[in-house]
C-alpha cells in the first residue's frame, strides 16, 4: 500500500490518496476530509468481471458486503455543512 497526501483544497480540507499496489485492477482509494475536520468521503472505484455466472456472483458478493459493512458502522450523510459549503446554497 502507498499513500499520497500533497493535495490542499482550497477551502482547506485535505485529500489522501490510497494505492493497493498488489492490486491492479483497483484504482486509489481517495478520502476527502472537509475544512473543518468533522467529516470524511471516501471514493473507491473498482472494475469488476461480470463476463460469466462466477463473475457476476463474486460482483454480486463484493457489493452486498460493502453495503453491509456502510449499514453496520452506520455510515451516513452528513448533517448542514454550514452555509454555502457543499450543499450549493447561499
Amino acid at each position: 500500500m502507498t499513500y499520497l497526501n500533497d493535495s490542499q483544497v482550497p477551502e482547506g480540507g485535505q485529500e489522501l490518496e490510497i494505492m493497493f499496489t498488489d492490486d491492479p485492477h483497483c484504482e486509489p482509494v481517495m478520502i476527502d476530509r472537509d475544512h473543518i475536520g468533522e467529516h470524511c468521503q471516501m471514493t473507491w472505484d473498482r472494475w469488476l468481471h461480470i463476463r460469466n455466472d462466477t463473475e457476476i456472483e463474486i460482483a454480486a458478493d463484493m457489493i452486498a458486503s460493502i453495503l453491509n459493512t456502510c449499514a453496520r458502522f452506520g455510515a451516513e450523510a452528513p448533517g448542514p455543512c454550514g452555509t454555502g459549503y457543499c450543499t450549493g446554497r447561499p
